[in-house]
């Protein structure tokens, strides 16, 4: 997961429409994964030999995703409360647990 975000994190930085293309594997199939899980667009040059792959932009929901991963003290705590222990999770169950920790965060109900 900490992969994901440092290629999510990047992508937002990119300051060209293309994105950034990457053919090392564990960043070509945690792009894909992103793909999979409609947070990112991606451009898969090579679908069949798997040797790279382009992360063109983030979706509405990899933004919503970034935003509640962003902050470095919510996303250890996440890390350590969730990812690590949990053995099995989902995006969706992770995205939910970030936005209850920005909400606690935010003094929010």
């Amino acid at each position: 997961m900490d992969l994901m975000r440092q290629l999510m994190l990047r992508a937002e930085a990119s300051e060209t429409l293309q994105g950034f293309k990457t053919s090392k594997p564990a960043e070509v199939y945690n792009i894909r994964l992103l793909s999979d899980a409609g947070l990112a667009v991606i451009l898969d040059s090579h679908p069949l030999d798997g040797k790279a792959v382009r992360l063109l932009r983030l979706t509405s929901a990899g933004h919503d995703f970034l935003d509640a991963a962003r902050n470095d003290t919510i996303w250890k705590k996440v890390r350590d409360k969730v990812i690590k222990p949990a053995g099995s999770w989902t995006l969706s169950l992770l995205l939910d647990y970030l936005k209850h920790q920005a909400k606690q965060k935010l003094g929010l109900p």
